[in-house]
């Protein structure tokens, strides 16, 4: 049996938001976790998410002739102008995922390079992602490395008491 075609990745647009709301699904729900929402509530929701969100979270595909097998965001931020440079944005990769029978092809790869030349064509002066254990040696494949200088704090986790 001959391999499935490379799909093409090409930035997401308010038309495949629905198909973008099945792969959130379909990556969430095979997770096992507890979720909110049935898949036709999620989808419901999520499409006019995606269009109401284009500006700030951009979304790349990959797609074939079955349709959309992989997917990945750019979430978008202005940062506090300084005297030195008024325009300042930084990015963090989101969400990437590909169907689980395509994987291991270098779809994740392409999505998550597609991310990082739209951040630096926008002037991103950095871009963060927060990997999942399995996708780790792909982010730094592509180049992103452990900076000391970041902290973070997981407010799920410690449930900080209002100030």
């Amino acid at each position: 049996m001959a391999a499935p075609p490379d799909p093409s990745v090409r930035p997401g647009t308010a038309d495949d938001a629905g198909e973008l709301a099945r792969l959130r699904w379909e990556w969430r729900a095979g997770q096992g976790r507890p979720l909110e929402m049935d898949e036709a509530r999620f989808t419901e929701a999520f499409v006019p998410w995606v269009v109401a969100h284009l500006a700030t979270h951009v979304p790349f595909v990959a797609a074939d002739d079955d349709g959309l097998v992989g997917m990945g965001w750019i979430a978008l931020f202005d940062r506090v102008p300084g005297p030195d440079q008024w325009t300042r944005r930084s990015a963090t990769v989101q969400a990437v995922y590909v169907t689980p029978a395509r994987r291991g092809a270098g779809i994740g790869a392409a999505v998550t390079q597609a991310l990082l030349d739209h951040a630096a064509a926008l002037g991103c002066d950095y871009v963060t992602v927060h990997p999942s254990q399995r996708s780790f040696p792909m982010y730094r494949r592509l180049g992103f490395a452990t900076w000391e200088g970041v902290l973070e704090l997981d407010l799920h986790a410690t449930r900080m008491p209002p100030t």
